[in-house]
């Protein structure tokens, strides 16, 4: 078996055949196996998926594990070379997964590869330079300070088109189209199932994978990514604050409380005084950060820090409450 692409449902039936429909249609000259795991859906019985895809091996969760710990789950089962985490939401086109399989085939230090996410067939969005080189560093938290982002606006739009045209090597890639050799599962043990879900590709690419292996993103090939329709909206964006939050506290224990100091003392007043000077259409963006944080606040001084910060610490794994 040269590949296994694990895919994640939770009450997305229709996403979730869109998906498989899409890799059985667009991936040609790989053999691969379709393992789809079930966070307790309670949209529809998840056998439906056994009886329209009789060759896909399901596994059924009692609970919702999260994003990590289900793929963590798909991942120990699997039997392929190489691994395609994809999420519900996305469709494969252009057999870009064989071209993924060549590339990381190139060098034994290639561990993974990921590439252009678009909104649909017509619909190109633009990499998000600081995304995929992400630092924790003192410096980055300092350099996105609103107002500084105001000042030097010019400049970060400019920084965040600094890809090469290709394949590039990055320090972090997203969960949504995540291809990976076995090994790099064997040896990183997979992502940190102290997250529930956002930021543990971030974690464990930025953290772990790249000390070993290189990353690849590649700004040629392409897949349909339909953001927004797999999650509820006010939960995904506070969960998303708290999820970066944690990326941090995995990083160091300076770096998570210089992240806290910041945010405490300069982010947030920051966007108190901006929410009364900005023009009526960034008032709603505004006041949005600031009840994200108000929201996370607690969980940020106590549920955080409860536990140590290494792989897998905590009793249960971090949930926006």
């Amino acid at each position: 078996m040269e590949l296994s692409i694990i895919i994640i449902n939770y009450n997305t039936f229709e996403l979730t055949c869109q998906c498989i429909d899409s890799i059985y249609k667009e991936t040609k000259g790989v053999t691969f196996e379709i393992i789809l795991v079930d966070n307790a859906s309670k949209e529809c019985d998840p056998k439906l998926f056994s009886d329209k895809y009789p060759d896909i091996k399901l596994i059924e969760n009692k609970v919702n594990q999260g994003f990590g710990r289900a793929n963590n789950k798909g991942m120990e089962l699997a039997k392929g070379n190489f691994f395609l985490l994809l999420n519900s939401d996305t469709i494969i086109i252009n057999n870009v997964v064989n071209k993924g399989v060549h590339y990381l085939n190139q060098d034994k230090k290639n561990g993974v590869y990921s590439c252009h996410q678009i909104n649909d067939i017509s619909s190109i969005k633009e990499p998000e330079y600081s995304f995929f080189f992400k630092d924790f560093s003192l410096f980055y938290l300092l350099k996105n300070i609103p107002f500084i982002q105001i000042i030097y606006s010019k400049y970060l739009n400019k920084s965040s088109k600094q890809f090469s045209k290709g394949i590039n090597k990055v320090n972090n890639v997203s969960g949504a189209f995540m291809l990976l050799k076995h090994e790099v599962f064997e040896k990183t043990k997979g992502f940190d199932p102290d997250f529930f879900l956002y930021s543990e590709e971030t974690e464990w690419c930025t953290l772990r994978i790249n000390k070993k292996w290189n990353i690849l993103f590649s700004t040629e090939e392409k897949f349909i990514h339909l953001e927004g329709k797999s999650g509820v909206k006010d939960f995904t964006l506070n969960q998303d604050f708290l999820s970066t939050a944690f990326t941090w506290y995995k990083k160091g224990y300076f770096e998570y409380f210089s992240f806290l100091f910041i945010h405490i003392f300069l982010y947030y007043p920051s966007w108190l005084i901006l929410f009364f000077v900005v023009k009526s259409e960034n008032k709603k963006r505004t006041l949005r950060l600031i009840k994200i944080f108000n929201n996370c606040f607690k969980q940020l001084i106590f549920d955080i820090p409860k536990y140590k910060n290494n792989y897998g610490a905590r009793k249960n794994f971090l949930r926006y409450k």
